[in-house]
Parts: structure tokens; sequence; C-alpha cells
């Protein structure tokens, strides 16, 4: 069993103090959010001290943006599932 959270929050000290309580994984949802990448690429660099893992979901099955993910930190890409069916 793991355990993590979902962020929506564009704050590097959101992220940093979730680091700090030492959950398996944090999600950033780029999805369902307003995050954009520059604000993402901060909050896991905040949190690049810890051992939780940053997973990233992108808005749509775009190579291009899970690349983009990929080169900021996220260890992990989720594309949403009808994204790949379409």
């Amino acid at each position: 069993m793991t355990f993590g959270a979902t962020l929506g929050i564009g704050n590097p000290e959101v992220s940093k103090a979730l680091g700090n309580v030492g959950l398996d994984w944090v999600n950033f949802d780029m999805q369902h959010t307003s995050l954009d990448t520059e604000t993402v690429q901060a909050m896991i660099q905040s949190m690049s001290y810890s051992q939780s893992v940053p997973i990233v979901r992108v808005i749509s099955n775009d190579l291009v943006l899970v690349n983009r993910a990929l080169d900021i930190g996220a260890q992990v890409v989720i594309v949403s599932s009808s994204q790949l069916m379409g």
C-alpha cells in the first residue's frame, strides 16, 4: 500500500511540506487544474530532496506534453484512458 496526495495548488511550499511528511508519491494534476509547466517544475524541484515520487497528470495524450513532464522531473506520467482511446 502506498500513500500520496494530488495537488492542484500552485505553490512550491505546499509540495515541499508534503515532501517533509514522507508521502510515497505526489501527483501534480495539470489536467483538472490551472497548473502550468513552470509551476510544476518549481514544485517538483522544491521536493526533490524527499523520497516522494513526483507524478504528473498531463492534459492530453500528446507526446510533447508527456516528454515535457518527464523533462521537468516527473518519474511517472498519467494520461487519461479516454484520451488513449480517442
